[in-house]
């Protein structure tokens, strides 16, 4: 099997309000998408770049994948994905478009899951605390039994202690997870979590800058009921290793996008597992086609956590061809080949197009 073409797309998707991150505000998706062909068969892979989480933007991408691309023309996939992994740097977002959409070209990647279903976790939104509260109730009455709540922004400690305890006294039955996104300090994340003590918390997502791995070290000893996870910090097999090495965590955050393939990730799942870490896979910003190939991934690897790829309910509309079939807090997998794009609404958010052949 060789490679016959490869065409980037870059998209303009609109979403149904702004998302707010510690380090800045998404207004609307950038997403990439590649679509690789090799005889009969069309793989599709998406990147949808968040500048802030690491340094890659929408610029950064595209000239990335109009260096890459045409030189994998004629290529085999599998040995296309090997020198990309090899040679990526940390072009970690724009690689994931080109790795996933050249492993899904092998139509036996996850096979026999169709029909499982895939527990997300809701999305909260919201500027103050009386529509977050509205927000909540909303994810609720859609089946949602857990919420995803971010603090840090402000370093304002007290007014997100209020905030997680506003919630909790709300809705005590519904566990949250909170996510820091990087923007404590070792003294603010200390006293943020010993006020959390008492709440329903699932975990304590990435308090510190990726490098920051004594504060974390600190934190855990000192973290009394409270999980912690990592997300930012664990790209690479070594970094996970630092991670499992320091006992500084005992949950772990997967995203293709930032592992690049599917099957690099694949590997780095059964790692944790081993080191008996909990797994939580998923990525809120992206399209409908990335979220769904992490629901694949959450699906084949037998993850129960609630899944946190639901970017594809902040779009406005969908771009798959089916649009995914949420019900209930869940998604029902259709199988390997559910990234059928809809044309007419791909055309219509196309910002970009390339092709090499």
């Amino acid at each position: 099997m060789k490679i016959d073409s490869i065409t980037v797309l870059h998209l303009d998707i609109p979403i149904t309000e702004a998302y707010e991150l510690s380090f800045g505000t998404v207004e609307s998706f950038q997403t990439f998408l590649v679509l690789v062909r090799s005889g009969e068969r069309l793989g599709i892979g998406e990147t949808t770049p968040l500048y802030g989480y690491n340094w890659e933007d929408s610029q950064s991408v595209q000239q990335y994948l109009m260096e890459s691309a045409p030189g994998l023309i004629g290529c085999d996939p599998g040995e296309a994905v090997k020198s990309i992994m090899e040679s990526r740097g940390n072009n970690y977002f724009a690689a994931t478009s080109l790795c996933t959409a050249l492993e899904f070209l092998d139509v036996d990647l996850f096979q026999n899951i169709s029909g499982t279903v895939v527990p997300l976790v809701g999305i909260v939104s919201g500027s103050d605390m009386e529509s977050i509260l509205r927000s909540i109730k909303k994810q609720k009455s859609q089946g949602f039994r857990c919420v995803k709540v971010k603090v840090g922004g402000s370093h304002d400690v007290e007014k997100d202690l209020l905030k997680i305890k506003s919630i909790s006294s709300r809705f005590p039955e519904l566990p949250l997870r909170i996510d820091a996104n990087k923007g404590y300090s070792l003294e603010e994340a200390l006293y943020f979590v010993d006020g959390i003590q008492e709440y329903n918390v699932e975990e304590f997502e990435q308090p510190f800058p990726v490098d920051a791995w004594d504060d974390m070290e600190v934190l855990y000893g000192n973290r009394g009921r409270i999980n912690m996870m990592l997300d930012e910090s664990i790209d690479t097999r070594e970094e996970l290793a630092e991670a499992i090495n320091r006992g500084c965590c005992n949950y772990v955050k997967f995203k293709l996008m930032k592992h690049s393939s599917v099957k690099y990730m694949l590997d780095l799942i059964e790692i944790a597992k081993a080191a008996k870490l909990k797994i939580i896979i998923g990525n809120g910003v992206a399209s409908d086609i990335g979220c769904y190939h992490e629901m694949l991934i959450q699906a084949g690897t037998g993850s129960v956590l609630a899944g946190e790829m639901n970017g594809f309910l902040k779009q406005k509309q969908s771009i798959l061809a089916v649009p995914l079939e949420f019900r209930n807090g869940c998604v029902r997998i259709k199988g390997a080949g559910g990234t059928q794009v809809n044309r007419s609404v791909v055309d219509q958010y196309l910002v970009k197009k390339e092709t090499f052949s």
